[in-house]
């Protein structure tokens, strides 16, 4: 599974990138910055008409996060939204996208490296 952490921006005036997953670094509450991916959207193989979404997977890290701050360093947008024809074609994708993933923040600076 690719249990997800479901932020809310809660500054109106934060912009959002547009729907897509992508490769990002993600600081949890111990300060750490660890390796995610992020989805931006409805999530509409899941649901039909629902309101667009952030929701983020990090890598190797785990942790009751619920109500708690998570920042985000975007890196690379890897795809767009797409509908999936069934859940495993979704699982497949999202197999896919966390290999790219991991493949695209391996070759980039980790957040606070020196």
């Amino acid at each position: 599974g690719f249990p997800t952490a479901n932020l809310h921006v809660d500054n109106p005036l934060k912009l959002l990138p547009a729907h897509g997953v992508y490769a990002v670094w993600c600081q949890t509450p111990d300060g750490e910055w660890h390796p995610a991916m992020a989805n931006v959207g409805t999530r509409p193989t899941i649901h039909e008409d629902a309101p667009a979404s952030l929701e983020v997977h990090v890598f190797g890290a785990e942790g009751d996060w619920y109500e708690k701050p998570l920042t985000l360093r975007w890196m690379h947008w890897m795809r767009g939204e797409v509908k999936f024809d069934s859940k495993e074609a979704l699982v497949a994708a999202l197999e896919a996208d966390r290999t790219r993933a991991l493949g695209l923040l391996a070759s980039s600076t980790k957040p606070g490296a020196a």
